[in-house]
Order: C-alpha cells, then structure tokens, then sequence
C-alpha cells in the first residue's frame, strides 16, 4: 500500500533559541488546576502517559504498572484491568488509547489488547495483533501500530494498519535493514499524538512527520535545521548516533512531539542542550527555546516533557514535590490566577498526586 506525499518543508534556525518563551501568550488566561486525587487505591509514583476525554483522565504508572481513571475534576474512579495470567488482564503494561467509550490496553507479552468499556466498567474483549510495537492510533475499526526502529518477522516495517473488521494487516513505512541496525536503540514509547480525526506520527532523527487518517497514511511535515545535524555518512559509520550527538553537539530531533489544531509543540537535543521547538502548522512562524514558561501562572516552567496536547488543550503536569517548589517562587508575584495557586499549594502534601493545569489553545 502507498504512502501519499503533501510534504510542507521548513527549515529551523537553530541560533534564534530563546533563553525561554511565555507559552501563555497562545493560551487562554483561564486556567483548570487538576489536583489527582490522592488514597492508597491511586497512589502515582512515574506517570508514563496520560489521555483525557470531555469527562475523563487516564493515567498509565511506569511503576506500580497500572492504569487508572479519574473524572474530569481529579477524583478518583478506578483503576481498569490489571497485571495477571487471566484473559481479562495483562502480563507485561505497554501502551493504552482511548476509542470511543473504550480503553485498549496493550499487553506487550501477549501480543493483544485487553479492551474495557470504560463508562460501563467492564471487559469487551482482546484483540490480539501480529507484530511487536510500542505505540497507536485508533480510528474507529482500524489500529495504526506504530513502532520505531525494530525488525519484526517480516522485515523493517513502522507501521501496521490493523483492519478489526477485515482481521487483516497491511505493512505500511518500510525502511532499510541499514537504518535498523544503526537506530534500534530508540525505543519511543509515545511517538502518536491525536487531534480530533488524525495523529501525527514521528519517528527520531527523521525529519519526516507523517499524519495518519482515514484516507491512511501521509508525509506531511518536514522539518529540518539549518546546521548541527548528523551528516548521512556519519549516521552509517556512527555505532551510537546519541552518544555522538551529545559528545560532537548534534541535534537529535524529534524526541518527543505533540499537536494542537494550530501547533507542533516539540522537544529535542543539540548536544546535552534541552531545547523546545514550536512551529506553526502553516509554517509561517516557530520558535525554539530553552525553556518554555506560563506569565498566568506567575512565571511557571514547564518541566522538560511533562506535558501533552489533547483536543486542543494544553494540559502540564507537575509533581507534587516539585510544585511545592517551584510554585513558592511564583506565589511572590501577582499574576491572574495567583489565588487558584494559592489554595491549590496550601492543600498539597510532598507525597501528593500529581497536579494537571489544562489551558486552551487561542
């Protein structure tokens, strides 16, 4: 099956980084402040990934291996499925996606997807799937399986359309064996993101960004740096490209990428350097930072990845431990929601759950 081509192509100045950037000023003032709920039945030690519905927060722990539902406000709801040898559960936690009232969530071991009706709160099925990935798209009856740079049984595929009605597979994206061997020490485990009826997919040190809807698969962005990229040769002589790139001041891009209806919102490397990369989906404007900061919330970082775009909402995440702290800062300046703040810090303890701020896109 075909890829189509509809490439914008944009080329970063890496020199105009910014020492850091009042991400508000695309925001509305108004922000929602989402403290979790915190009891012995919820406690979040690492979140590894969060989605959110018009009424609902899911949140995946990269160490207590379990997912768990929250309503809109941050009260606690559940947790859904579990870790364990029943058809209902899963062995080993890998990724989750939300699909209509469903939640699938991968079982890596077993190769499938345990599926819950989560307004129901029961088990629907599993769907088991072919070939080892680590992310996904739902669109409706179809499963976009998206994986980095690993060898399945049938070659060097990135993505597979996963037909549930058809229960067939199409292998979409192949690459050469080459790129494999000198790249499969990438292992993005969220390298997806959806707005409304497609997401864009990404895949590190490849400046393609492919977008995914019902029509299928297409190339859709290219963006690219004026300087301080890894030449072809060297990626092919390289036995470690981000040891290099950190040692020689190479930009690894992109690691981590989300989007809005307006937006790319991306992260990537120069060298040890941080960096965030903005861009305009009609290319027309970006800027790159060192840090991202919110004016509305007296001043706020964002810390490093601890973000997500969904639905149009920016939606941050903060630890506790760390808001207490760097929250204290902020609380010395007068800003619009400086009382939201106020009350939010005086009710958290170090041990607390994690606090979302969720702003929308102008």
């Amino acid at each position: 099956m075909g890829i189509r081509y509809e490439v914008q192509k944009l080329l970063i100045d890496p020199d105009s980084c910014k020492p850091s950037f009042d991400i508000s000023t695309l925001l509305s003032d108004s922000v929602s402040i989402i403290p979790l709920e915190t009891n012995d039945n919820c406690l979040i030690a690492t979140i590894k990934k969060i989605r959110m519905t018009n009424h609902y927060l899911f949140v995946s722990d990269n160490v207590t291996k379990k997912v768990l539902m929250f309503g809109e406000g941050g009260n606690f709801i559940c947790c859904i499925g579990k870790q364990g040898d029943a058809p209902h559960e899963y062995g080993q936690l890998g990724n989750f996606e939300i699909n209509g009232d469903s939640i699938l969530i991968q079982d890596i071991a077993a190769r499938k997807y345990i599926v819950y009706d989560y307004v129901k709160h029961e088990y629907k099925e599993s769907i088991k799937y072919q070939y080892h990935h680590m992310d996904v798209a739902a669109m409706g009856n179809v499963l976009y399986e998206v994986g980095s740079y690993n060898e399945s049984e049938i070659g060097y595929y990135r993505v597979f359309k996963h037909d549930l009605m058809k229960d067939r597979t199409d292998l979409l994206l192949p690459f050469s064996s080459e790129t494999n061997k000198k790249y499969n020490y990438f292992g993005l485990y969220n390298q997806v993101c959806k707005n409304g009826d497609q997401a864009l997919i990404y895949f590190p040190l490849n400046d393609t960004i492919f977008q995914i809807d019902k029509k299928g698969v297409t190339a859709k962005f290219e963006i690219s740096f004026k300087k301080n990229t890894i030449p072809v040769e060297k990626k092919n002589q390289l036995d470690d490209l981000m040891l290099s790139g950190h040692k020689e001041g190479y930009i690894l891009h992109p690691m981590y990428l989300q989007q809005s209806d307006k937006f790319i919102v991306e992260s990537y490397s120069e060298g040890v350097n941080f960096r965030y990369l903005i861009v305009r989906k009609d290319l027309k404007d970006y800027v790159v930072s060192e840090m991202l900061n919110f004016h509305n919330l007296g001043g706020l970082n964002l810390m490093g990845e601890s973000f997500l775009i969904e639905d149009d909402f920016f939606i941050m995440y903060y630890s506790a431990s760390s808001l207490l702290i760097n929250g204290e800062r902020c609380l010395s300046k007068e800003f619009i929601n400086r009382r939201q703040l106020e009350e939010l810090m005086s009710s958290l303890e170090e041990d607390s759950n994690p606090v979302l701020f969720k702003m929308k896109f102008k």
